[in-house]
């Protein structure tokens, strides 16, 4: 059935509600999804309280701010004046960093003042990065502003435009960092307080709900096409709207695409944006950070660019938080991205005992992804021991799972690694007997074939002895075995082992290939890249610049004549006139793929596999 209205309001979200609070009564609110609010929903689970994304209110009138205080309980807002922090190679400083650079290393925040100082404005610029440039000079722009808004909007920072962040975005002069040097104080955001409710955000978008007539808002439609030259909008359900007035307040690549006509396509396909991946988790106790209401994370090596703390806003007595992390526009969020992200997130308490995970994926497309099968072991678990014992330190190594993959067997016989370990101390005569009744009790077990898996897991999850060095035992490994540790293991199933080279250039080596995505670049966990950073710490490495340029990387598994892990290799695809950095982060050896030509190859870092250091 086709309607009459003044205003046709796309979205009901917080700006389509606003707005339709303010108009004369005539309107509809046209919504797809089957509850309001937009990203400014909220998840209330047991005591813990999060929002699909952070909404933090500031009001630009009196007027507007009364209208909501009004309607709502005073006991029920949070006040906040605005704790900030930027992790910043391991230390915290104050956001925004340009004003807070007093707060770097002295060397460094010279850097900063001179590069201000002496930076080159212009009356216009070319870009969000040239812009950046201008305005703050190259010490501040490669530190933080760079590195954080590349990890923020996933896209090359050339390609936006110099007014992106528009107001929001906080600039600074030399006057300003030394006022606020003396200060000690953040005197220049836009934003230095911010009051939020204790039921979450979503309590803005009740009262705003509460207040509009709800037969004016149809819940579960959508607008599929627009004829602006006449006024008529056409929904899903066949029915058209004629309007005098056209809201819209859903994203600007979705409006474009109700129109029909070139000129539309046009501007559709010239507009950029990101998607986000939130990741809400609750645990039972606070962690370390207990003043912060949220931190930025410039750090390139660490996948999330954000991260807040919902229980420090709400005074709550859980940990209570909210992780963030950008994709491109032509990204694909895929439910594997979504498990290898949980599986990397740093918990800050790994004693708590229950854990719950809200995933919320905007901008989410499934898309099916090719899966490798590798055999899985159930994982042993060490316990504490009951008893305490004096020790010599010695060498921890990855828990490690075999395959069975055709091996060309090395020169000589069987394996039969040897480890040194510990020598048992010796305990009282009582904890002796003790203990001789139980291993009789054990050799009885290892008799019976059905019980020996168990046995031997008690074995490794309950150990009573540690044994001092001089003792030796042996594993026996056949041939055919390669050894994997298991968290490696994990992150390979998700990509296809290649042959890369032509010959097998370099001997008893394994690789995969390993495609581009924000994980792969910035996990710090092998098999990803963002482990070489971790190793030699460099924010900006030509090895992500190549690596993005040919869309992938390598990751080899190199075994020496026994068949245990000798090297591990990543691998940049480029030219031999293309070396990483200069061979400074440890890519000093070329290959290419083969013989007949050297154009094209892999630049190659080795790392020792006991050490994890990067063989130079």
């Amino acid at each position: 059935m086709d309607r009459n209205v003044k205003y046709l309001i796309i979205g009901a979200g917080i700006s389509g509600l606003t707005f339709a609070n303010y108009a004369d009564g005539d309107y509809l609110i046209i919504e797809k999804e089957k509850e309001v609010g937009g990203y400014c929903r909220t998840i209330k689970k047991k005591d813990y309280v999060w929002d699909y994304a952070g909404h933090f209110f500031h009001f630009s009138t009196d007027e507007f701010k009364k209208k909501f205080l009004d309607s709502v309980n005073p006991e029920d807002i949070k006040y906040k004046d605005k704790n900030t922090k930027i992790i910043y190679k391991g230390e915290l400083v104050d956001y925004p960093f340009q004003t807070n650079i007093h707060q770097l290393e002295k060397e460094e925040f010279i850097d900063c003042l001179y590069d201000l100082f002496h930076k080159e404005e212009k009356e216009d610029y070319d870009s969000f990065l040239d812009m950046l440039y201008g305005k703050f000079g190259k010490s501040i722009v490669e530190k933080f502003l760079k590195p954080y808004n590349e990890k923020l909007y996933a896209v090359d920072l050339k390609t936006l435009d110099k007014d992106a962040m528009g107001r929001f975005f906080p600039y600074a002069d030399i006057p300003a960092i030394i006022d606020n040097m003396k200060a000690n104080k953040d005197s220049t955001s836009y934003n230095n307080s911010f009051l939020y409710p204790r039921n979450g955000a979503g309590s803005f978008i009740q009262i705003l709900y509460d207040a509009l007539d709800s037969s004016k808002i149809l819940m579960e439609h959508e607008v599929v096409k627009i004829d602006n030259e006449h006024k008529v909008a056409q929904l899903d359900d066949g029915s058209k709207i004629n309007y005098e007035y056209l809201i819209n307040t859903s994203p600007l690549n979705h409006f474009l695409g109700y129109f029909e006509g070139e000129k539309f396509s046009a501007l559709k396909n010239r507009l950029s944006y990101n998607k986000v991946l939130v990741f809400n988790l609750g645990f039972n106790k606070k962690s370390k950070f207990t003043e912060e209401h949220w931190m930025y994370i410039p750090d390139k090596a660490v996948n999330f660019y954000r991260i807040g703390f919902y229980d420090n806003i709400l005074d709550a007595d859980k940990l209570s938080m909210y992780i963030e992390i950008g994709y491109g526009k032509e990204d694909e969020i895929t439910e594997q991205d979504v498990e290898m992200q949980q599986e990397q997130q740093p918990v800050s308490e790994p004693e708590a005992e229950s854990q719950q995970i809200e995933e919320n994926q905007q901008e989410q497309e499934p898309a099916q992804v090719e899966e490798y099968e590798y055999i899985e072991y159930e994982e042993i678990t060490n316990q504490e021991p009951e008893y305490e014992y004096e020790y010599e330190e010695i060498e921890e190594e990855d828990e490690d799972e075999a395959e069975d993959i055709p091996v060309e067997p090395g020169p000589g016989p069987a394996i039969k690694p040897k480890k040194e370990c510990a020598k048992p101390l010796q305990l009282p005569k009582e904890e002796r007997d003790n203990n001789k009744s139980k291993q009789q009790k054990q050799n009885s077990k290892d008799k019976n074939p059905a019980k020996r898996k168990n046995a031997k897991q008690e074995q490794y999850s309950n150990p009573k002895v540690i044994q001092k060095n001089n003792t030796e035992f042996e594993e026996k490994i056949s041939a055919g075995k390669l050894l994997m540790p298991r968290q490696i293991k994990k992150g390979l199933k998700y990509f296809k082992e290649v042959k890369p080279f032509a010959a097998d250039y370099i001997p008893n080596t394994r690789w995969w290939k390993i495609e581009i995505t924000p994980t792969t670049m910035s996990g710090y966990t092998m098999p990803y890249l963002g482990y070489v950073n971790s190793l030699n710490y460099t924010m900006y490495s030509d090895i992500a610049m190549n690596s993005y340029k040919y869309r992938h990387y390598l990751f080899g598994v190199q075994y020496d004549e026994y068949n245990k892990r000798k090297n591990y290799i990543y691998a940049i695809p480029g030219k031999k006139s293309e070396q990483p950095d200069k061979g400074t982060t440890g890519f000093t050896t070329y290959q290419a793929c083969d013989n007949r030509s050297s154009s094209l190859g892999y630049w190659m870092c080795f790392i020792d596999s006991k050490a994890r250091k990067i063989e130079k």
